[in-house]
């Protein structure tokens, strides 16, 4: 019986891992036109999202989930990309300016960039997660993002810290799973943010 339990074990495991890798696949060449990143991470995190749920599947599921959210990933995405661009010319602006005035406003940029990177993490997680129009998505992320600071900071961050530094020091961590991985994590910690202040969430 234990033999059957090992071989059903590593079985699942295979599969799971097949499934990973093939996400991260799917990902990365619908990411190639570069202007396919928002809808495909989108997709990327539905399909993360649906594993949370015990459902299976990786191709007909991220495909749908890409055409559904077409649209709502552009509508949030470009403008958390712009915020973005432009945070980083602040930063790298006052950083190389050294008067009193701009060493302040780089502290507040410091600051600022802190919670808008505690927000920007659990967007991805909300819009394939809860009902909301874009502006109360947003909102939704930016509230979750400050009032979970702390778990954002020491759980999610360092998990795509890593996806990252991975990807810079080896072009193969672009394809060996790290990516659906850490949005699975990602999707996980903020449901969890979540569902620890209201008993129900409406979920797509």
């Amino acid at each position: 019986m234990w033999k059957g339990r090992m071989v059903g074990a590593w079985s699942r495991a295979g599969t799971v891992l097949a499934n990973v890798f093939l996400l991260n696949i799917l990902w990365l060449v619908c990411c190639l036109p570069i202007v396919t990143i928002p809808p495909s991470t989108a997709a990327l995190f539905s399909t993360a999202r649906r594993w949370l749920d015990g459902e299976e599947g990786v191709i007909g599921p991220y495909f749908s989930s890409w055409k559904r959210y077409v649209k709502s990933s552009y509508i949030v995405g470009v403008p958390t990309l712009c915020i973005a661009l432009l945070l980083f010319w602040e930063l790298t602006y006052y950083a190389n300016n050294h008067s009193g005035m701009a060493l302040m406003m780089l502290s507040v940029c410091i600051g600022f960039t802190f919670v808008f990177v505690s927000a920007v993490m659990h967007l991805g997680p909300l819009l394939v997660s809860v009902h909301r129009s874009s502006w109360d998505l947003v909102r939704l992320a930016f509230l979750t993002g400050v009032k979970s600071f702390f778990v954002s900071i020491v759980t999610v961050f360092p998990a795509w810290a890593v996806v990252i530094a991975a990807i810079v020091t080896s072009k193969l961590a672009l394809v060996i799973g790290l990516v659906p991985a850490a949005a699975w994590f990602n999707c996980y910690v903020t449901l969890r943010c979540l569902r620890s202040r209201q008993k129900e969430l409406p979920t797509n």
